[in-house]
């Protein structure tokens, strides 16, 4: 019986990662320029002016969920390229959370 090595994920994710890219072609060939858009509208959020205010200090986190939410949208874009689909999906519910939660508190400013 062969036991399961690193080389053996290795080779296993390449190939993935290959069959990926041919299946999903358009996706991974417009997933940069997705997450340039992401970027570039993060550095286009107006400054926040005073933070000490309730509104300001749901600005600033706001702010930060979204500027995290870059790396965790590329993170699943590599672990689905390498063929982890759970993992990937297990961020793809924190990305939604995360979405959902500034929506709520812009909605309810009042809370």
């Amino acid at each position: 019986m062969h036991e399961l090595s690193v080389a053996d994920i290795e080779r296993q994710e390449s190939d993935v990662r290959r069959v990926t890219h041919e299946k999903v072609y358009g996706f991974c060939r417009y997933f940069d320029r997705a997450l340039n858009l992401l970027i570039r509208l993060y550095y286009r959020i107006p400054k926040i002016e005073d933070v000490e205010t309730e509104y300001g200090n749901y600005l600033s986190n706001a702010s930060y969920w979204f500027y995290m939410s870059i790396f965790t949208f590329r993170s699943v874009f590599l672990l689905i390229e390498r063929g982890y689909y759970l993992e990937a999906n297990i961020l793809c519910r924190n990305l939604i959370e995360v979405y959902v939660k500034m929506r709520y508190f812009e909605k309810h400013k009042e809370q």
